[in-house]
């Protein structure tokens, strides 16, 4: 391995690693700020049901439960919205914001969510690589010429993106044209089960955002053409698809 690495070296070119501006690292902590306040209001809120279940819980037990949710939904809104007014006061993130909102099944917090951690990969990333980067990638188990397990995402990559792509995905399985069609069709050839708790991100079916060009300024989460040149879009594409 490390006389491969030599020679990879020797060979190429050196790229120095460019930091992305200021303004996109500062969004991404506030994006992951959110995702942390969220899991801490998830857990709060399974112990406030664990302790409701039993008798011999005390209701100022309860009452000091539900604080913890009520004082985390309330740091939750006040951070969303000055991360909002953060994204304002720059242009291209404002503009960012708007597209992504665009899409069926995204609002506001998922598009903070995203954007946090897509703004800050390098721009010429293809899509394959945007869906390995988020540990979406489909990986197939075989084991000599009899076991052949069920086709699951690889979740080698960043959980952050999976986490805020989770019910946009689930949304999307049930309301967007393109991604309902898609589903079906996976459903029709049995390369999914029709389990109705599915997990969207678990299947072949894998949802992946892409903010480049496209001939279109304003896209409603169509599938179309990312090569192509023009306006910045943000759409709905499905990663998966060439695999099956």
């Amino acid at each position: 391995d490390a006389e491969m690495l030599a020679k990879f070296c020797e060979r190429m070119d050196f790229i120095p690693w460019q930091q992305p501006r200021e303004a996109v690292m500062a969004l991404r902590a506030c994006s992951r700020r959110l995702a942390a306040l969220t899991a801490l209001k998830v857990k709060a809120k399974n112990q406030h049901h664990a302790l409701s279940t039993t008798q011999t819980t005390p209701a100022f037990v309860l009452e000091d439960a539900l604080l913890t949710i009520t004082q985390l939904e309330q740091q939750l809104e006040t951070l969303k919205q000055r991360t909002l007014d953060f994204i304002g006061e720059d242009t291209f993130l404002a503009e960012t914001l708007e597209l992504l909102i665009t899409i069926p099944g995204i609002a506001e917090t998922t598009a903070i969510q995203l954007m946090g951690e897509l703004l800050v990969l390098p721009d010429d990333m293809k899509n394959r690589q945007w869906v390995a980067m988020a540990g979406l990638d489909p990986r197939h188990f075989m084991s000599g010429s009899s076991v052949h397990k069920q086709t699951r995402i690889s979740k080698a990559g960043n959980r952050f993106i999976r986490m805020a792509l989770y019910m946009p995905a689930l949304n999307a399985t049930h309301r967007e044209p393109h991604i309902t069609a898609y589903y079906q069709h996976l459903i029709n050839d049995n390369l999914i089960s029709t389990n109705v708790q599915l997990d969207p991100l678990d299947e072949p079916l894998v949802p992946h955002i892409d903010l480049r060009s496209s001939d279109e300024s304003t896209i409603q989460g169509d599938v179309r053409d990312l090569d192509a040149t023009g306006p910045r879009s943000a759409v709905w594409i499905s990663s998966a698809e060439d695999s099956y």
